[in-house]
């Protein structure tokens, strides 16, 4: 997506003749600038695992709770 932002906006257009040059010209002065830096290691415990467990557990809660509540569970 990125490669072809550039070249639509910078190889088509003219203004750079060679794909790897826009695209480092799209990356340095619109999406660097405007990114916000985080930690990696808590952005994936807090958004992305977090998100497929709780789906997860969401849409088996009816199977879970049997387990949980039945008497004769072996858990």
């Amino acid at each position: 997506m990125i490669a072809r932002l550039s070249k639509i906006k910078y190889v088509e257009t003219g203004h750079m003749k060679s794909t790897a040059a826009a695209i480092e010209k799209l990356l340095v002065e619109e999406l660097f600038p405007k990114s916000v830096e985080c930690d990696g290691w808590n952005f994936r415990q807090r958004n992305c695992y977090n998100v497929k467990v709780n789906e997860l557990l969401r849409k088996n809660l009816p199977v879970l709770e049997k387990i949980y509540k039945d008497r004769l569970s072996p858990i």
